[in-house]
């Protein structure tokens, strides 16, 4: 293409030419943008969880519950999690088919593992350590100063 610089009367050469750059520059993002396709809607495996207008909900009774009352689904059915404090964590681990511990993990500022491990209930049913997870979290909030 052969670009015609004309000079404006207000205006010297290189300032034309500036303008002219400049246009040029944005009529070739406007054309990238009319060009680009739009990104296809990307499909998880399996029926892990789906995001409604309701909220996001899980294939799993046990990641809905935990979920609804606030705890974060670490691996589907296995482990949840939800944070104390900065350093400090609230766990129900799986540890057989159909029993949990429930288990507050505290970690040094430069630590990578914790270095206390307090057991609040081990081997119950996931509703029974659900339910000592979040009576032990309102005990907390009752009790901050």
């Amino acid at each position: 293409m052969i670009y015609k610089f004309e000079p404006l009367a207000n205006f010297s050469n290189l300032e034309v030419i500036e303008l002219n750059l400049i246009e040029l520059a944005l009529q070739g993002v406007e054309q990238n943008e009319s060009q680009r396709k739009p990104k296809p809607l990307v499909k998880s495996k399996g029926n892990q969880s789906n995001v409604s207008k309701g909220g996001l909900s899980f294939g799993n009774e046990k990641d809905n519950l935990a979920y609804q009352s606030g705890w974060l689904v670490g691996l589907s059915g296995e482990i949840y999690e939800i944070p104390i404090s900065r350093f400090t964590s609230l766990y129900i681990f799986k540890n057989d088919e159909d029993r949990f511990d429930v288990v507050r993990l505290k970690w040094k500022k430069e630590g990578t593992s914790p270095f206390l491990e307090i057991y609040r209930a081990e081997n119950v049913h996931f509703e029974k350590a659900l339910d000592i997870g979040n009576n032990y979290l309102q005990w907390i909030k009752s009790n901050k100063r």
